[in-house]
């Protein structure tokens, strides 16, 4: 899908929100052309997670209380429950670990198997700012707007979405600053505890045919 990313791949700001709509267009698309498959959040225990997480988050930000920071935290992080549920229960973790391999592999012409199973590029490396973003934005609309409605908190959102992306822009033009570290250092310790677990021979079987189909694609 391409709703612009490409023309505004350069344009800081509006590029994150772009990007991540692309992205998860393709959820939809991959679910209709390949019906066998299952995606993480179809598992009950997922949604079971998702459900007791919205439940548990709306009772510790309460009703007509004063917007508090630990309690936006509290429930930004929370927030993370479904995802962990995904990834301890299933293959996602190790595939998560292929996909990096098979990636890094490539890139520094190594046998796939042989390479970190963390990737400096990962999307774990957004979770941080994310977190941080999110629940300033939350904060700031709540002491600037009295009973802020979906859309002030929409925009609030899509708007630290897209400094979390300027965030992780900047971690990879600049890794040595000390907020180039810092976030990946938090991206990889997420993708080292949570995010990625080591493949199988015959799941690294699987990366490899799905990069040569990928490469295969680009060359037409």
């Amino acid at each position: 899908p391409n709703f612009g990313g490409n023309r505004f791949a350069k344009v800081p700001i509006v590029r994150g929100p772009l990007r991540m709509a692309e992205a998860f267009a393709v959820v939809p698309i991959a679910r209709i052309n390949c019906p066998a498959a299952r995606l993480p959040f179809e598992d009950p225990r997922v949604i079971g997670a998702a459900i007791a997480t919205t439940a548990l988050s709306a009772a510790i930000r309460g009703r007509g209380e004063q917007v508090s920071p630990a309690r936006e935290a509290t429930a930004a992080v929370l927030g993370l429950a479904p995802a962990l549920v995904a990834l301890g229960g299933s293959e996602l973790a190790n595939y998560h670990a292929v996909e990096h391999k098979s990636i890094a592999g490539y890139e520094q012409g190594k046998d796939a198997a042989d390479v970190p199973k963390e990737h400096q590029r990962c999307g774990s490396n957004l979770i941080a700012p994310m977190l941080v973003f999110s629940v300033a934005g939350q904060v700031v609309v709540n002491r600037l707007v009295e009973n802020p409605g979906r859309v002030a908190q929409s925009l609030s959102g899509v708007a630290g979405l897209s400094l979390s992306v300027e965030t992780f822009v900047h971690a990879e033009r600049h890794p040595d600053s000390p907020l180039g570290r810092a976030v990946h250092f938090s991206g990889h310790e997420i993708q080292r505890l949570f995010a990625t677990r080591e493949p199988d021979a015959e799941q690294m079987e699987v990366g490899a045919a799905a990069l040569e189909a990928v490469l295969a694609a680009e060359r037409g």
